[in-house]
């Protein structure tokens, strides 16, 4: 991963909340991880168009800082979350 200072694809770089680095402990830590992971599975019926649903992806993740974030915490004093500015959907 890349220090946040150093990338120009930051837009944004925030402390983690109370329930973020309780989460992130948890899920570091814990004999069985996955404990927060939640997953939808859809079953898409009838030709699809790839690139359109691709583009499609790509907007919903352009339109929501959240999509584009990741949390940094290895080799840290206190764990961050990065928002990137662009997160190519592939």
């Amino acid at each position: 991963m890349n220090k946040p200072s150093k990338s120009r694809n930051v837009q944004d770089i925030y402390p983690l909340s109370h329930t973020q680095e309780g989460i992130l402990f948890h899920t570091l830590y814990e004999a069985q991880p996955g404990a927060y992971l939640d997953q939808l599975i859809f079953t898409i019926e009838g030709p699809l168009d790839a690139q359109a649903f691709r583009r499609a992806w790509q907007a919903v993740v352009d339109h929501h800082p959240v999509l584009r974030t990741i949390f940094l915490w290895e080799n840290r004093n206190k764990p961050l979350q990065v928002v990137r500015r662009s997160a190519p959907v592939e």
